[in-house]
């Protein structure tokens, strides 16, 4: 990795060659849909230039000495960037050159979809929207109407607008496997928690012409490379936002730094195009069908089915992905943790499970941990109840299957068998037995420097399910949430969907497998996120 070098104060303008100076040719766009561009965007903001390409401290005086482009407030920023930086460094000192300008042309990035990794392309200004879509490959009138990146990713400091251009509409192309999407845009976090995009993106500065009525172009920095790598990680992570770093994740507007948000662990369950799609990304190795992740706290109030009537208050978010086609959602690990209605041959509506339902996560609904292996030991679980149920239901020796066993038994015959005291006996079974096969990362990209708890997860015991559990206290109680629970401060005050202090969480045995060593572990993540640059 090149190092930073600081420089004298006759030395500290960034290297950028004149601008082109064109005003926007006028284009048509598809017929149903308009150019949201915010042009209000475009207002220079020279000052921003100054600021550091990684977390805008004002103080940078410090440069990547090997392209003299990327500006750094420390040597440790210069180092965190590097992962990302690292793609377009070295191209920026030889074709994309800011000194080595075609005559009427800007300089843009594109993430193309036969690509591993990002890279410069030159605009012609003289006919840009053909130069767009020619980069894109489709036809121009194909291309989808620019938009602006700044307004979603406010907590950054832009010295110009950045646009962002795709194809209108863009799907899966008939015959397109599952394998081919856009692996520049895939890998610019931990494999799978971004998006999977089937297209390529371009992105072009812009700022406001000096009558104020249309836009002019502008080249791509390394600081706005920088935030556009922001853009893609939080607002094309999956709609249910999965975090895709804990340094970069902004604070919500509505809470402020001092009330120290906190992310909620959770355990997502991939679908079998997930696993596909990301062991492609292992080089070749097999990828988990389980893993944890961190989200935004969560609101939704409806309890998981089966999980709830052992007693444990999981709460389930789908990962929805239009891009697959139902056979490609099978789920066969999460089907148990999804129900949905629907009539049988009599035309009565029945309990069923959702073998398509596609990737989803498992979160406590108090904010509590939960260990991977707590979802694969109650699949076992579930497995095991509902055959022993099919047994009694049929008098045959077969094991329970979705194919074999579309709907699920009623609640009546359910009941006898999902219960607390059966699930804490199945648990403490299934941890002692040196035979079953429980969760690792090694065999994940990057091993458990990809996992926030990670190689805690693979050194320490598992606690139990019920170690996290929530309990009504008298009014006369104080309230406390999750986190004052686990020794990391008190609970933030916030009137919005944030609020997590519904619930009082005790523990039944303070020692019980690894409980302590995961609040330390817990609070040794937030600590980071806390005293990282972007706070």
């Amino acid at each position: 990795m090149p190092s930073t070098t600081r420089r004298t104060t006759r030395q500290t303008s960034r290297r950028t060659a004149r601008q082109t100076a064109l005003e926007t040719t006028k284009w048509t766009f598809h017929p149903t849909v308009q150019d949201a561009t915010d042009t209000k965007k475009g207002i220079i903001d020279k000052d921003a230039l100054k600021c550091c390409d990684y977390c805008d401290n004002e103080n940078a005086g410090f440069w990547c000495r090997q392209c003299g482009e990327a500006r750094y407030c420390s040597a440790s920023c210069g180092a965190q960037d590097w992962p990302h930086h690292g793609k377009l460094c070295a191209s920026s000192l030889g074709q994309f050159s800011l000194f080595k300008r075609p005559k009427g042309h800007v300089r843009g990035v594109i993430f193309d979809i036969n690509s591993h990794k990002p890279s410069f392309i030159w605009l012609d200004t003289t006919n840009f929207p053909l130069s767009v879509a020619q980069a894109l490959n489709i036809e121009v009138e194909d291309v989808q109407p620019p938009s602006d990146i700044n307004s979603d990713i406010p907590h950054r400091r832009m010295h110009h607008g950045v646009q962002e251009y795709y194809p209108h509409r863009y799907s899966r192309s008939e015959g397109q496997g599952i394998t081919q999407f856009n692996r520049s845009t895939a890998t610019l976090g931990r494999p799978g928690l971004l998006k999977f995009h089937y297209c390529s993106f371009l992105y072009t500065g812009f700022r406001l012409s000096k009558s104020g009525r249309s836009i002019v172009y502008e080249d791509i920095t390394m600081k706005d490379f920088r935030a556009i790598i922001d853009f893609l990680q939080i607002t094309a992570t999956h709609p249910n936002n999965i975090i895709v770093d804990l340094k970069r994740f902004p604070v919500p507007t509505s809470v402020s730094p001092a009330n120290k948000f906190r992310p909620w662990p959770a355990v997502k369950i991939n679908c079998g195009a997930d696993v596909k799609r990301l062991s492609c990304l292992s080089e070749g190795n097999q990828w988990a069908l389980v893993e944890d992740i961190v989200v935004p706290p969560v609101s939704k109030e409806e309890l998981l089915y089966l999980p709830s009537l052992c007693g444990l208050h999981w709460i389930g978010e789908f990962l929805v992905d239009e891009s697959l086609a139902t056979r490609e959602k099978r789920n066969y690990g999460g089907r148990i943790f999804t129900h949905v209605l629907t009539r049988d041959k009599t035309g009565r509506q029945r309990q069923s499970l959702n073998l398509h339902c596609g990737s989803l996560y498992i979160v406590h609904k108090g904010g509590a941990p939960i260990h991977p292996n707590h979802i694969l030991a109650f699949f076992e679980f579930t497995e095991m109840a509902l055959t022993e149920i099919q047994k009694q239901i049929t008098s045959s020796s077969t094991n329970w299957v979705p194919e074999f066993h579309e709907f699920l038994p009623s609640l009546q015959q359910l009941r006898p068998w999902f219960t607390r005291k059966k699930f804490s006996e199945f648990w403490e079974w299934w941890m002692s037995n040196p035979q079953v096969e429980k969760m690792s990362y090694k065999h994940n990209v990057g091993g458990s420097e990809w996992y926030p708890f990670g190689s805690f997860f693979d050194e320490a015991i598992p606690w139990s399910p019920y170690s996290f559990t929530p309990k009504p206290r008298p009014s006369r109680y104080a309230r406390y949430d999750i986190y004052q629970y686990l020794g990391l401060g008190l609970p933030y005050q916030d009137t919005g969907e944030w609020d997590i202090s519904d619930y009082d969480i005790y523990d039944e045995d303070t020692d019980n497998g690894g409980v302590k060593e995961y609040r330390k572990a817990l609070k040794d993540v937030f600590d980071r996120l806390a005293d990282s640059s972007m706070w």
